[in-house]
């Protein structure tokens, strides 16, 4: 029992004050030496869910060293953008929204150089004056029956066209259980789709507390430890996933072509309807496959094209404009062989972003000349 209580008073007076110590000294050296990325604080919206808290400023560092860098600015309606959004338009001015999950969030390039603001600025270069306004709506982790609450949230700016900017993965993500629960998603029930609205992450107020320390941001962020440790138990276990672009070739939707397409059919017809209501002009994109372009494949066979055929076609059907951006991407890399992402992040790079920018531009002057 004496040997016991021993070890009990060494664990309470040496091995735990000597780990907190540690840990302050990490934390410190963390703070002043280390190229900690920022993040911006969030919070739960009431018709959002998942919503950066406004007004902030910041750096993204990524990689141990910190060697790409980009600054992110979240306005006063809480998005990642050089401008504060109005309701007031005038006349003369082309409003346009850009609605996505992280590709629009563009934490990867500076915030005044993502797509939407690229093509704003090009669009104004060819005008006489500057006619055209563009306001994102990005974030991380954000699905399509998200990009459907988000356009009824836009439609308050008074957009005259809005661009729904899809990945592959925005359609799994859609349905209850696959994706952020903090986030709008869709379960079936019978024939029909019902909406399961957000609720607030019960970790909440641990990620904010998290978000405080240099040193877990180091850890999460820049060394990406969870990530790693993730694929690492997948490969102990034998459950290795394979993925496509950026989906699970295995999942619920490529798994199910009539789920697939019905789950299309629901949310494009509610965009149209919405849409026709407010006079709002449409253009949905969505990206190609990159590493089977980069790969030399025929990208158009892979598994997960299926859902940019399915997309195409039901925005076909339901006259609505949409753009495949495979056949552009595949056209550039056999040009520039230039990878339109970085090696350490699969999302668009300053270059993915420039070439985006230049078919957004080419597909607004398409449905509004100057």
């Amino acid at each position: 029992m004496k040997r016991f209580l021993n070890f009990c008073k060494n664990i309470a007076l040496v091995t735990f004050p000597t780990m907190v110590g540690l840990l302050v000294l990490l934390e410190l050296l963390a703070r002043t030496a280390l190229p900690v990325s920022d993040v911006p604080d969030t919070f739960f919206h009431p018709t959002l869910g998942n919503h950066f808290v406004p007004n902030q400023k910041g750096v993204i560092t990524r990689g141990p060293g910190g060697v790409e860098r980009s600054e992110y600015r979240i306005n006063t309606s809480g998005w990642n953008s050089p401008y504060d959004y109005t309701t007031d338009k005038q006349d003369d001015v082309f409003r346009i929204a850009v609605i996505g999950d992280s590709y629009v969030e563009a934490f990867q390039v500076d915030y005044q150089r993502s797509f939407p603001y690229l093509a704003e600025a090009k669009l104004n270069a060819k005008a006489d004056k500057p006619v055209f306004q563009t306001y994102s709506f990005g974030h991380s982790g954000a699905n399509m029956v998200q990009y459907l609450h988000v356009f009824k949230e836009a439609i308050q700016y008074k957009p005259d066209m809005v661009i729904f900017n899809l990945v592959h993965n925005d359609l799994d993500e859609a349905l209850y259980g696959y994706g952020r629960k903090d986030n709008w998603t869709l379960t079936k029930s019978g024939d029909q789709f019902v909406e399961v609205p957000p609720h607030p992450a019960s970790n909440l107020n641990l990620k904010k507390a998290a978000r405080n320390s240099a040193l877990i941001r180091f850890m999460v962020l820049n060394l990406e430890l969870p990530a790693k440790v993730n694929l690492l138990k997948q490969l102990l276990y034998g459950d290795v996933r394979q993925y496509e672009a950026n989906v699970d070739t295995n999942s619920a939707v490529l798994s199910n072509d009539r789920l697939l397409n019905e789950l299309l059919d629901h949310l494009l017809h509610e965009i149209q309807k919405l849409s026709v209501l407010h006079r709002i002009k449409v253009l949905v994109l969505i990206d190609g496959n990159r590493q089977a372009i980069y790969d030399n494949l025929d990208s158009k066979n892979t598994k997960t094209y299926q859902i940019n055929r399915a997309l195409l076609e039901t925005c076909r059907t339901l006259s609505l404009h949409a753009v495949d951006l495979t056949d552009r991407l595949n056209e550039i890399w056999e040009k520039d062989h230039k990878k339109f992402n970085s090696e350490t992040d699969y999302h668009w790079n300053q270059y993915g972003h420039e070439v985006v920018s230049d078919v957004v531009v080419e597909e607004i002057l398409r449905q509004h000349p100057l």
